[in-house]
């Protein structure tokens, strides 16, 4: 069983080496051998680049690198009030990407996959949206406790305007949860809080950069396929 509903995000993400040799073999029939690895933070970037010259030494590999400095940064942003400064609108936190992204290993691999003649895809698992409304739900203590996304028994939102409502796993494409299980998704910049320590919520997440939730910002994914200059 790949999914069980957790609340963790770390758990949900825990099996996508497994899943991506599993769709590799489903589209190609045979076994694709397969170097994964997740970085999160630039200290060892010469350890990244000398596993990945390693693991091209295998005819067929296919690399996979997934780096989660902008998820990391968006997601500490609303505890720190040095980020929340740095990084105050939607501009402001491109620019910080950017900045990053011209020193981070992501990018020196990118150099050396095309001096050395490699064809790269490169993508993302989900955008974000720069949330300012506050949503007020109702739900039990089984809840998860995501912004923008609310799995649990006897869920509602005040302002049924404000999510999509659904008692319905498949309308959601997903497994079937438990019984009485309900599924909130956020609309548009709205952010879901309790009606308990409601304002210290609201003040705290109001204007985070969130996903999870409907919006276009979250839910179409850029893709390219980058190829190597002719010489």
């Amino acid at each position: 069983q790949w999914w069980d509903a957790s609340d963790d995000e770390g758990s949900l993400n825990a099996h996508e080496q497994a899943l991506l040799e599993e769709q590799l073999r489903r589209l190609t029939r045979r076994r694709v051998p397969v170097h994964y690895e997740k970085i999160f933070t630039d200290r060892r970037a010469d350890q990244v680049r000398g596993r990945v010259r390693s693991a091209l030494k295998e005819e067929g590999v296919v690399i996979a690198l997934v780096f989660n400095f902008v998820d990391l940064m968006t997601h500490g942003r609303s505890e720190s009030p040095i980020l929340m400064e740095v990084a105050k609108d939607e501009a402001a936190l491109r620019d910080l990407t950017r900045s990053w992204f011209e020193r981070s290993t992501a990018y020196s691999v990118l150099k050396e996959a095309a001096a050395r003649g490699h064809r790269v895809v490169l993508t993302t698992d989900h955008g974000s949206i720069h949330c300012r409304r506050p949503s007020t739900v109702f739900a039990r203590r089984d809840a998860t406790s995501n912004l923008r996304y609310k799995f649990g028994g006897d869920l509602r939102a005040e302002d049924p305007r404000t999510a999509f409502t659904t008692s319905r796993a498949r309308d959601l494409r997903l497994p079937e949860g438990g019984l009485g299980m309900t599924y909130l998704l956020a609309y548009d910049d709205y952010f879901f809080v309790y009606p308990t320590k409601l304002r210290e919520y609201q003040r705290r997440y109001r204007n985070s950069f969130l996903h999870g939730g409907i919006s276009p910002e979250e839910m179409i994914v850029p893709i390219a396929t980058l190829k190597p200059r002719p010489r």
